[in-house]
């Protein structure tokens, strides 16, 4: 910086015709400025970071229970007072500043994806929300989350004829209220009767990562293991949103095929009250 001021006020001398007197006044000023412009710097900057200063904003800041300005003084007191005894004397005051200033750190941080979540609540794509009642038709207060979707069958009197799928989520009866399960209702030639055969093979694919479940138990379908044996709830598979392929065998060789879009299945979950928003 000084050396290009000197340049600048030399090219200025010569073109100008200034004297050396004057130019040699210039350069002093100029001299005299940064000098003073070097003090200031470090007043300020002993304003601001000064070791007192800061340790009485720590305590003022922690008295208040504003924490995260707290933690921002006493960050501030590490970067250059780094030897400081405070914090010795301190040491309890300080991990206890650092510790709540992390849980209101993570509370904010909550508060800001719930938001984000929140934001979008209203998209369910194909799923809809319905209402248990009661014998007297009167609504319950809990909820269900079901699609209907179409798909093929086959056996031995057809071929890839008519299916309609009723999906649905809801919760177990007398237990936790966000522990829900999976059911399918299946109605061939969509003429509204559901059948009842039993379900002795299933395979789901995951299309966008290409990944192979298959049924963990003969009969059931509430729970299904990958390649490896590893054993994941159908609800759990199905809550990770995508598009899965199903194909599901029963006696007397009857085969169901049909594809799921679990896109916005979260969200209907949510505001079925099946699950939580902090769960997403």
């Amino acid at each position: 910086m000084k050396k290009l001021l000197f340049i600048v006020a030399s090219f200025l001398m010569v073109a100008c015709g200034v004297k050396k007197s004057e130019y040699n006044k210039i350069v002093a000023q100029r001299d005299s400025l940064l000098v003073a412009i070097d003090s200031l710097i470090k007043v300020n900057d002993e304003l601001n970071n000064g070791e007192e200063r800061l340790m009485n904003y720590i305590k003022l800041y922690n008295e208040n229970k504003d924490y995260i300005s707290a933690l921002e003084k006493l960050n501030k007191l590490k970067q250059y007072h780094k030897e400081s005894p405070m914090f010795a004397k301190h040491k309890n005051m300080f991990s206890e500043i650092e510790r709540r200033a992390q849980i209101v750190a993570d509370s904010i941080a909550k508060v800001q994806r719930d938001s984000i979540k929140l934001a979008g609540i209203n998209e369910l794509g194909q799923w809809y929300i319905g209402d248990f009642v009661n014998d007297f038709d009167e609504p319950t207060g809990e909820h269900f989350v079901y699609s209907e979707i179409y798909g093929t069958f086959s056996n031995s009197a057809t071929a890839s004829s008519r299916l309609k799928v009723y999906v649905q989520f809801l919760h177990y009866a007398f237990k936790d209220p966000y522990d829900y399960s999976v059911r399918f209702l299946f109605d061939e030639y969509n003429d509204g009767t559901y059948e009842k055969e039993e379900c002795t093979s299933i395979k789901v694919v995951n299309k966008q990562l290409r990944k192979v479940y298959r049924e963990y138990s003969a009969s059931r379908y509430d729970y299904l293991e990958d390649s490896n044996g590893e054993v994941y709830s159908t609800k759990g598979i199905l809550s990770e949103e995508g598009e899965y392929e199903f194909e599901m065998r029963f006696k007397y060789g009857t085969v169901y095929r049909f594809n799921i879009d679990t896109k916005y299945i979260n969200n209907a979950l949510v505001k079925a009250r099946l699950k939580r928003i902090e769960d997403l």
